[in-house]
């Protein structure tokens, strides 16, 4: 029985319009009951796209509140980095006058920068290891543990707060030593 069922199925494919099937689908529900009325006819193709659209659409918002609370965040970062260097530059210029380099400079403020960065990371695993154990069930074709996705995100997330971190950093590491003591 199993075999003819599946030798029936693959003899019942078609590679036309569903429109064009439409009436002998109909035809042949109506040989067997009559009461039977076929409403809509559609590829299983469309039918699977009709009813992924929902989860498309909530996937593309997400993804785009992602992208814009990342900006958010690497704009912040940028900000809080650019005034803790502003406030600093006594500092720096008493560091560029006694020999310090530009790239000490900008390796130190992004360092500490980053160590901020580095433990919200850590925090920010640590509870989406939790929250992805309790949400595996509505997880389609990743585990809450994806070594691949979590590479990813800590590579995007490290680069962009690196990023908001070295642009302030580098302004800061071009202070003009005699421009800031002059000021005091």
């Amino acid at each position: 029985m199993g075999r003819d069922h599946r030798a029936w199925w693959r003899g019942c494919r078609h590679s036309g319009s569903p429109r064009a099937l439409g009436p002998a689908v109909g035809k042949a529900f109506r040989e067997v009951d009559a009461r039977v009325a076929v409403a809509s006819l559609r590829s299983l193709e469309s039918q699977i796209a009709f009813d992924a659209a929902p989860l498309w659409m909530l996937a593309t918002l997400l993804t785009l509140f992602a992208g814009g609370s990342l900006l958010i965040a690497a704009i912040g970062q940028y900000a809080v980095v650019a005034f803790d260097g502003r406030r600093r530059s006594r500092e720096f210029g008493v560091r560029i006058a006694l020999g310090a380099s530009s790239r000490q400079l900008v390796s130190s403020v992004i360092s500490e920068s980053f160590r901020v960065t580095a433990l919200g990371l850590v925090i920010g695993f640590a509870l989406s290891v939790a929250v992805g154990t309790v949400l595996a069930r509505v997880l389609y074709g990743v585990t809450p543990t994806d070594p691949a996705t979590f590479a990813s995100v800590f590579v995007l997330l490290a680069g962009a707060s690196l990023l908001a971190s070295y642009l302030p950093a580098r302004r800061a590491a071009n202070t003009d030593p005699m421009v800031v003591l002059r000021t005091e």
